[in-house]
């Protein structure tokens, strides 16, 4: 059953299409990410759903319901935005408690509601201070807390974690999930960040250019990407590129200059290539075997040591295999040192490949 569903959306600031024809369904009780880098249209999407932004073109339902001309406080929703929006000269009760007073709620419904909220988020004993006097964490709580009392059906989150830092967004990351997983609503999340994505999805809409690149699960987006753009977009650091062509007759990949063929065998090919077809293949960092010897079906090239970036649990080997550079992950107890020489290789099986001038995965 869809939540939401959104149909042949079309939005425009001026000559400039930020949007068109979008096609979008969200399941009830599902956490979906909207992710792509600045100027994709992800926070305009969620602007249409939340009636912050009146579409030129398409629909918008919630609930089953058609809403495109809905004001927001008639949607059914609730909004976590990126700025906190909390009123300076209210206490954090106040704030919980404004929007149920514009609705007009009992008095004895809006102190359950706001108690309850301020359990559930851990911001008990913040209730008389204001704003000023607490941290960005503990703001951003209270904003999520002021969605929460709402009782909505569906949550959008406009990038609300960017303006913290990075130990506060990991905390805040785990509440929000947890938060999903309690109450079992709806959940829609703008974020360019591809950590927060891949955490807290159940399914991620990659996009670029107001257009959906690849709507799928975490492990499908990043095992198989659709395409160039989200094979780069995803991961950290990005999928490593060879640029070669498909040899059928040896039924290999050809490295364009000539220092090794991957055997193709493993590869789940969705549609047959063509001989010669320029291609390229990707690999990601951790799939990169280091010094180990070749399992059948897989290969070794002898590459260059050029830096070793340690980031604690593990560490990133950038190497020259012939004129190109390629990152390898590996355990921080592996001891590799600069302008040593190793031996890489990976399972075929387990790499990407697109082709070179479309940029859609073969």
């Amino acid at each position: 059953m869809s939540a939401i569903t959104v149909k042949d959306l079309a939005v425009s600031f001026g000559h400039l299409s930020v949007l068109r024809d979008l096609q979008l369904g969200v399941n009830q009780g599902e956490f979906l990410v909207l992710l792509g880098p600045s100027g994709c249209g992800k926070s305009t999407l969620l602007n249409a759903i939340a009636g912050l932004i009146e579409p030129e073109a398409g629909t918008v339902e919630i609930g089953g319901r058609d809403v495109t001309h809905f004001e927001p406080k008639d949607r059914g929703i609730a909004m976590v935005f990126q700025s906190y929006a909390l009123y300076p000269k209210m206490t954090v009760r106040g704030n919980l408690a404004f929007g149920l007073k514009v609705a007009r709620l009992p008095r004895g419904e809006i102190k359950r509601r706001v108690h309850e909220a301020a359990e559930f988020l851990h911001i008990t004993e913040l209730l008389d201070r204001r704003p000023v006097q607490l941290s960005g964490g503990q703001r951003q709580r209270v904003a999520i807390g002021r969605a929460l009392v709402r009782n909505a059906d569906v949550f959008l989150f406009d990038e609300p974690l960017s303006n913290l830092d990075a130990k506060l967004r990991a905390e805040l990351r785990v509440e929000i999930k947890r938060l999903h997983r309690d109450l079992g609503s709806t959940m829609i999340y703008v974020t360019h960040d591809q950590i927060e994505a891949l955490t807290l999805a159940d399914r991620i809409a990659v996009m670029k250019g107001g257009i959906i690149q690849q709507l799928g699960t975490p492990r499908e987006i990043y095992d198989t990407p659709a395409n160039l753009f989200v094979a780069s977009f995803i991961g950290s650091p990005s999928m490593n590129f060879l640029e070669g062509r498909i040899a059928l007759e040896g039924d290999v990949f050809h490295y364009r200059n000539a220092i090794f063929d991957v055997p193709l065998t493993a590869y789940p090919f969705a549609r047959p290539p063509s001989h010669g077809q320029p291609v390229l293949l990707g690999v990601r960092p951790e799939n990169i075997a280091v010094d180990g010897a070749p399992k059948p079906g897989e290969f070794c090239a002898e590459a260059n040591v050029d830096l070793v970036e340690p980031t604690g649990a593990d560490t990133v080997v950038w190497c020259q295999v012939g004129t190109h550079s390629i990152s390898v992950r590996v355990d921080a107890a592996q001891i590799i040192n600069e302008r040593q020489k190793l031996c890489i290789g990976f399972d075929p099986g387990r790499a990407s490949m697109f082709d070179l001038e479309s940029g859609n995965r073969l």
